[in-house]
């Protein structure tokens, strides 16, 4: 069981990330971003992301697997005090890149789909708690992550 919960644990930090390609920009530019350089910069975000959430409490979650409440405790808080800034952080960052020509609406819709996973996760944070209820993430991530492939943008979410 114990090793459930690391698993669990595990998969919470990286669904977490999703937000990551799924950031973009809402306003065309003229040209000066490619659509390369656009998926280079939203993969740097979302590995920012990652480091500001799990680099950073992997080791604390490790820890707490031996006492499940405890440890659910903690990513109830992870939510709140990691996983939501860091994934609108990210979002801001995406936004500020631009959007390659032609891309808007794809882009626009990662977007919105990430902000909802945000929302939900401030309103709903059990979907992102590896405890009892956990349902292994939002939707909107999931097909967040389904644009962000689409787009190329392949390690965002992280699956890791």
């Amino acid at each position: 069981m114990k090793g459930r919960g690391i698993a669990a644990a595990c998969i919470l930090l990286a669904l977490i990330l999703p937000g990551c390609g799924d950031e973009a920009a809402t306003g065309e530019t003229d040209g000066a971003l490619s659509k390369a350089d656009f998926v280079r910069k939203a993969e740097a975000a979302c590995k920012k992301a990652k480091e500001e959430i799990v680099g950073r409490n992997f080791a604390q979650i490790r820890k707490l697997a031996k006492d499940p409440k405890a440890r659910e405790d903690f990513e109830y808080e992870l939510v709140e005090t990691a996983v939501v800034p860091a994934l609108e952080h990210e979002v801001e960052q995406v936004k500020a890149l631009g959007t390659p020509p032609g891309n808007a609406a794809q882009i626009e819709q990662m977007l919105k789909l990430t902000e909802g996973a945000i929302d939900e996760a401030k309103t709903e944070p059990e979907t992102y708690v590896a405890g009892d209820a956990y349902r292994y993430g939002s939707e909107h991530f999931g097909d967040a992550h389904k644009q962000a492939l689409a787009y190329g943008i392949e390690n965002c979410p992280v699956s890791e």
